[in-house]
């Protein structure tokens, strides 16, 4: 029955680069999607908050300057009043 067969990855014979070249192979993958998603988030403006926050830290050190940083509900207010306060026209 096909449901009583197990392979391990022992079972199979194996040259002396396969397993380089997959694992290799994994992790540049790997890295890819993660640049894929950071680009994605970046893009979309999902990542905006999380950059708000090291900017203000950042200000914060150098500076000495601004209270504590805004709460995740305040920042989206504050970004949506800065995007629409303003006069917005095409010409």
């Amino acid at each position: 029955m096909i449901s009583n067969l197990r392979f391990e990855i022992s079972d199979f014979p194996k040259r002396a680069g396969e397993l380089s070249i997959t694992a290799s192979l994994r992790a540049h993958t790997r890295r890819l999607l993660r640049s894929v998603w950071w680009w994605l988030r970046e893009v979309s403006g999902d990542a905006a908050y999380e950059n708000y926050l090291r900017s203000a830290v950042r200000k914060q050190k150098h500076c000495g300057a601004g209270g504590p940083p805004m709460s995740r509900h305040e920042f989206y207010l504050d970004s949506l009043r800065r995007r629409y306060s303003g006069v917005s026209r095409c010409c």
